[in-house]
């Protein structure tokens, strides 16, 4: 490896200007030689963090795989190159005369006849420590996992990994019987293993799936089977992982098996669904019981809501997917309907308990409050919330019912013949004949934003105020994310665009092309927009023109103190402006800039003359003839990382802090 500190050098080619040289002993650069680049570069791949490239090549009619500059082993033909998700391991499939095999590492695994390429073809698991996939060799199938085959089957289905990586399962077919195979070991045998139904729970631990013996369907839930059902859904495992659900058929009877014990029998049930604390359960389901109405007698559906296995009172009708729980799981809600002197009455029922009755007006929807202590029914035309129903209009807008983040207010877009307007806090707002499908709240829940269109023209409700906003794309308002919550919007006066801040307006310029952003300490903003044919970026009030439209958006750091960074242009030099003053300049920039996780560095690439380089903090690194895609990258301990190309020589740069 070759280490050197920059003292005063920046490597260009001769006759091409220089950058001025960084302070002594600002940061180290380590470049390590990878190996020569080849001309013929097929079907190259990086990995995510931009820091690895592998490429097929061809020498002397064989193909083989090049890795950071290394050659890896000469084969007949190779598939593309995949890397793990950390992308510090590579896999890709071979073919060396009539055999085939999955190269890891550099190192070919055992032979096989044929490896598929898709569907089922090489997966790494979600922490790259781990490779799974299937092969066939002498008319069988086998897992190959870390290297290592498993027992022979007739038919194999893709492998999965649990989310940890550590656990590895599938289906495979022996002779005429289905089996699951986890960890390398066969489970019970089966008649079939339902498509798709083996997973894991979210900590890895678990793993179930449904399975069929004779005419009998199974689920199968940490290798205990349930009970015989004629049919039975694909099982769910609760967030918490402790618990296991699935919808099942039992003679001509529907019930819910939660932890392998089915529920109560009933002529219908709809899917369970967990609370998102995992602790709770619920469904909807219904049996039809016998009616007397006067001289009439008859069968009649009739519908309970069932939570924790205890069902709830009946009901004509409960509304479809309108069982709900709160986000803390403590409540439960759904909308019942009822007939009585011929109308369909409809209440809420918030933990058995039903709200008044509202006629005709039927849930869509229920949505609780982030605390879980207010719920609204969205019907079709009113919202009820608290029992108490607001204003009818002829639509309510799917969807659009949120509530502020401390759960205290609330609102809706409605329709009210061929207008649209929003709703809050139950109030009706101005009528427009566009809106967006839901205001914004900000963090503390004390203002409220909207956009709609009157005529030809964009608007911006902000807490009651309104100003012409001027684009379709970025009229949104925006909020910053800290507890004082300042507004920005874009708007119009005349023919002049401006960014209004908290209610007051900026200088004007005569394009504005995307919406604010706020640092997230909410001091700080920026945006861009265009004056004069130029497109310029305002941070702090600072104007500074920008070049491009892919990388000219102002972009902060991630700590407390909210550096802004952005690219800009001086006639015909491009540079880098930060916290509002601008770095060296260069010939060109071509990529956004990029922080570092501390918010203390800020990095980009750009160009002198034919050469491309990293500058780190206003200080240039060493030149080369080109800088990988997907790079820099910024490590946890501040140490910048990319790769370069320098004379046809692949090379892994890092800028380390001196201090390091």
């Amino acid at each position: 490896m070759l280490m050197f500190v920059l003292s005063g050098t920046v490597f260009a080619a001769e006759g091409e200007s220089r950058a001025p040289a960084p302070p002594r002993n600002a940061y180290k650069i380590e470049e390590k030689s990878l190996g020569p680049v080849h001309e013929e570069r097929l079907l190259p791949v990086f990995s995510g963090d931009g820091c690895h490239l592998a490429y097929v090549t061809s020498k002397d009619g064989k193909e083989l795989v090049v890795v950071d500059g290394k050659s890896g082993p000469e084969y007949d033909a190779i598939a593309s190159p995949v890397f793990s998700p950390d992308g510090k391991r590579v896999a890709y499939v071979a073919r060396k005369g009539d055999k085939q095999f999955v190269v890891v590492d550099g190192k070919p695994g055992p032979e096989s006849d044929y490896v598929p390429l898709t569907g089922t073809g090489p997966v790494f698991s979600p922490d790259g420590k781990r490779l799974a996939y299937p092969a066939i060799k002498g008319g069988k199938y086998v897992v190959v996992v870390d290297g290592k085959p498993g027992p022979e089957h007739d038919d194999i289905a893709s492998p999965i990994f649990s989310p940890d990586g550590k656990r590895v399962a599938y289906s495979a077919k022996k002779g005429a019987k289905w089996l699951v195979v986890i960890d390398g070991k066969p489970e019970a045998e089966y008649d079939e293993i339902m498509k798709g139904s083996v997973v894991f729970s979210p900590d890895g631990k678990r793993a179930a799936y449904a399975a069929r013996k004779g005419a009998k369907w199974l689920v199968v839930v940490d290798g205990k089977a349930g009970p015989d059902c004629d049919y039975i859904t694909r099982p769910i495992f609760s967030s918490d992982s402790k618990r296991a659900a699935c919808m099942a058929q039992k003679g001509g009877k529907y019930v819910v098996v939660v932890d392998g014990k089915p529920g109560p029998e009933y002529e219908d049930v709809a899917s369970p669904i967990f609370s998102p604390d995992g602790k709770r359960v619920g469904y909807v389901a219904g049996k039809q019981v016998e009616y007397v109405d006067g001289d009439k007698k008859g069968r009649k559906w009739q519908w309970v809501a069932v939570v924790d296995g205890k069902p709830g009172s009946r009901h004509d009708e409960i509304s479809k997917g309108s069982l709900t729980f709160s986000p803390d799981g403590k409540h439960v809600a759904y909308a019942a309907g009822d007939q009585k002197d011929k109308k369909r009455h409809w209440v809420v029922v918030v933990d058995g308990k039903p709200e008044p009755e509202q006629d005709g007006t039927v849930a869509v929807r229920l949505v609780f409050s982030p605390d879980g202590k207010r719920v609204a029914r969205v019907a079709k035309n009113v919202v009820v919330l608290d029992g108490k129903p607001g204003p009818k209009f002829e639509e309510i807008v799917k969807g659009s019912l949120i509530f502020s983040p401390d759960g205290k207010r609330f609102t809706y877009v409605a329709r009210k013949g061929a207008k649209r307007l929003a709703v809050v806090d139950g109030e009706p707002g101005p009528e427009f004949i566009e809106m967006g499908r839901a205001a914004v709240f900000s963090r503390d829940g004390k203002h409220v934003a909207y956009w709609g269109k009157k005529a030809e023209r964009y608007l911006v409700v902000a807490d009651g105020q309104t100003a012409s906003a001027f684009s379709a794309k970025d009229k949104v308002p925006v909020f910053s994310k800290d507890g004082k919550q300042r507004v920005g919007y874009l708007t119009k006066k005349d023919d002049k665009y401006l960014v209004v801040l908290d209610g007051k307006t900026k200088p004007e310029f005569d394009k504005n092309g995307r919406a604010p952003v706020f640092g997230r300490d909410r001091r700080r903003l920026a945006y861009l927009t265009k004056k004069d044919d130029k497109y310029v970026v305002v941070a702090d009030g600072h104007t500074a023109s920008a070049f491009s439209k892919k990388d000219r958006i102002p972009v902060f750091g991630k700590d407390g103190q909210q550096r802004v960074a952005y690219l800009t242009k001086k006639e015909d030099k491009y540079s880098v402006a930060l916290d509002g003053k601008t770095k060296l300049a260069f010939d060109k920039t071509g990529r956004a800039p990029v922080f570092s996780q501390d918010g203390k560095r800020v990095a980009h690439v750009t160009k002198v003359g034919e050469k491309y380089l990293i500058v780190m903090n206003g200080q240039p690194g060493p030149d080369y003839d080109l800088i990988a895609s997907g790079g820099p990258k910024f490590h946890a301990d501040g140490v910048l990382e990319y790769l370069a190309i320098k004379k046809g020589v692949l090379c892994r740069v890092k800028h380390v802090p001196a201090a390091k």
